[in-house]
């Protein structure tokens, strides 16, 4: 079994694909695996069978239902997840592999610069129960942020497997760019840390998993009754705010009816509000049993019997790099 297994899911950008493998291979760690998970055919052009494992992907072709298969395809301890368009440095995964010496981190977000705007280094996703989803930003002028669950962007991560196969796999009911979040909450109530290292840098250059305005707004509305019925609507007022505001906001780009639409039909995700927080419970119960017959090897610290919503647990700043969020 390898140390690392990066899994990198194509799906169709062929110059993006071989942007990131000429970059991995380059700069690959030690006892390390490379798999691509192909949603679309690739020519292989430049024989790398000996060097990359290429693995079927799903019948409907999804980022994260790439990632799912890749994962489960892998033989390593730890998984690196990274989008077509991104590229590293040498040694660049070393300072990310580092805390998961730490038995309680099950994810770790690096950070993504961005090729056009290189000052601007993302360091992932924050969530609050209002179903605000924010970026947060890795800058010397930041406000920390030590409470809030933090997910990794979905350009890359990295994830201990043994945390992924028992909380796991993603979600691809709530969209690709939601699905990393997702599963941080999901560790999170299991009692696991996604933390922040901002040594490892990833690159991405434009482009990449995108989606219309109303698929945004109806994934968004999904996933806030999702997580409702974890941590129960306590800020209802609050979401039926918010969400007026982020409508409203589409008046400047003219995507106010797209974004009211995608909300509207994003509400009947309230009917599946107790299936999330049943799963939640499931899992709790399958981790205790592990423990149980496993005491030396925890695969998850679940929690205590109280419930864990997805404001319950969080990210800590990366020391001398406070993180904020973006408006």
């Amino acid at each position: 079994m390898s140390r690392l297994a990066i899994v990198i899911p194509f799906l169709g950008d062929t110059q993006r694909l071989e942007e990131t493998l000429v970059s991995v291979l380059e700069n690959r760690p030690p006892d390390s695996e490379v798999l691509v998970v192909l949603c679309r055919p690739y020519d292989n052009p430049y024989h790398l069978e000996d060097e990359v494992r290429f693995v079927p992907g799903p019948a409907r072709p999804s980022w994260a239902g790439a990632l799912n298969h890749g994962t489960a395809a892998a033989r390593a301890v730890y998984i690196h997840a990274l989008c077509c368009g991104a590229t590293v440095t040498e040694g660049w995964a070393e300072p990310a592999l580092h805390h998961f010496h730490e038995p309680t981190v099950a994810a770790v977000a690096p950070a993504i610069a961005e090729s056009t705007l290189p000052e601007r280094v993302l360091a992932g996703l924050y969530y609050d129960p209002r179903g605000a989803i924010r970026q947060c930003h890795v800058g010397p002028e930041s406000r920390g942020f030590s409470s809030v669950p933090v997910a990794p962007h979905w350009a890359a991560a990295f994830y201990r497997k043994s945390a992924w196969e028992a909380a796991g796999p993603l979600a691809e009911e709530v969209g690709d760019q939601l699905a990393m979040l997702d599963f941080a909450l999901t560790l999170a109530a299991l009692g696991h840390r996604t933390v922040v290292e901002p040594r490892c840098v990833v690159r991405m250059s434009a482009g990449g998993v995108s989606s219309s305005a109303f698929r945004r707004a109806c994934d968004a509305e999904r996933f806030y009754w999702r997580w409702a019925g974890v941590s129960g609507p306590k800020k209802l007022a609050s979401h039926a705010r918010y969400v007026a505001a982020d409508c409203l906001a589409g008046l400047a780009d003219l995507s106010f009816f797209a974004r009211l639409a995608g909300r509207l039909v994003g509400l009947a995700g309230w009917r599946t509000a107790g299936r999330q927080r049943r799963r939640i419970e499931d899992l709790k119960q399958a981790c205790r049993l592990a423990n149980a017959s496993a005491p030396t090897q925890r695969l998850i610290p679940v929690r205590g019997n109280g419930s864990a919503g997805p404001a319950s647990a969080g990210c800590p700043s990366p020391a001398g790099r406070p993180l904020r969020a973006a408006k």
